[in-house]
């Protein structure tokens, strides 16, 4: 997934993903096979415009799109969705706010949506974002304090429909005010929360924050809850991997695609903006940045993408997600 880096007065240094099934041989198109009967699949994502927030949703083979949300100010750097595809999770980035918006979605677009922090007006900032299990909760990294004075990040967690904020732990003071650095959504997983920061993955469990995985980027849990996807980076280079969230089965996959590294089917389409893997961890949604704009596909969450692998039809440059 990019990194986006954007000077601004506001400066926190933030953590932003998720996921559908695998490819059979005689199963439906690719991204629309079935993960459970009430598991949706469908890719939601931000319209690129010049102002505000324009978020969509539709089938994988584009059919079916519906407007879901719109803001007139801000845009949307991460879009985390809950294990059964139906709700959508977004923090509006505006920045000459002075309060945060973590706001629900339906992905059908069927109920209004729901700012579940209209009442928290400590919360200065919200950077990752990700769901519970059982999706009644959500957990978000939050900023609070005065900009002049110090904000400090903190783990917090608030229910699905609104109410009390609970604070996990105190992540430090945000010392960086120069940056955004908006990355990949959280892991909530039975084996604890996963985030991560300049030091590496953590894993929030019991009171306790360790890390357990060095020099990681970004991470997203695949829709069933099985696998954690990983992105690492060792010096120059960037790696896709996996391992299951007990920390067992961890192996590199392949290279990621960033400048300079390229895309062994097209160099010149070799930056990768997103990658979502499936609900099921067999497949991977990756975003590049090809000659003609942006190019949606979808492969093998094993290797990295081919010039044979199928192309959705979705072209926003802007952030992107499925399940």
């Amino acid at each position: 997934m990019r990194v986006l880096r954007l000077v601004a007065t506001l400066g926190l240094t933030f953590s932003a993903l998720a996921a559908v099934p695998a490819v059979s041989a005689a199963a439906p198109p690719p991204g629309g096979e079935r993960g459970g009967p009430n598991v949706l699949h469908r890719v939601v994502w931000d319209q690129y415009q010049k102002r505000g927030t324009h978020l969509w949703s539709a089938n994988p083979d584009g059919s079916d799109a519906r407007k879901i949300y719109t803001r007139a100010r801000g845009f949307v750097a991460q879009i985390s969705l809950n294990r059964q595809g139906s709700e959508a999770a977004v923090a509006p980035v505006v920045l000459s706010g002075t309060r945060a918006a973590l706001v629900v979605v339906d992905v059908l677009g069927r109920s209004a949506p729901r700012n579940l922090l209209v009442d928290h007006p400590e919360i200065y900032a919200v950077g990752g974002i990700g769901w519970s299990p059982n999706g009644r909760r959500l957990v978000f990294e939050g900023a609070v304090g005065e900009p002049s004075h110090g904000l400090t990040a903190h783990l917090f967690t608030v229910p699905r429909d609104g109410g009390a904020v609970q604070e996990l732990c105190s992540l430090g003071p945000i010392e960086d005010r120069s940056a955004i650095g908006l990355h990949t959504s959280l892991a909530w997983t039975p084996a604890g929360i996963f985030h991560y920061d300049q030091h590496g993955l953590h894993r929030f469990r019991a009171g306790r924050d360790p890390v357990v995985l060095r020099a990681v980027i970004g991470e997203a849990v695949s829709g069933d809850g099985q696998w954690l996807y990983i992105e690492r980076r060792h010096g120059p280079e960037y790696a896709m991997w996996r391992m299951y969230p007990d920390g067992s089965r961890l192996a590199r996959l392949y290279a990621l695609n960033y400048p300079g590294f390229g895309y062994v089917s097209a160099p010149d389409e070799g930056y990768t903006y997103y990658w979502h893997p499936s609900y099921d961890g067999a497949q991977m949604l990756s975003q590049l940045d090809g000659t003609d704009g942006a190019l949606v596909l979808v492969h093998e969450a094993t290797r990295g993408p081919l010039e044979t692998d199928p192309v959705l039809p979705f072209s926003s440059i802007g952030s992107i997600t499925w399940n």
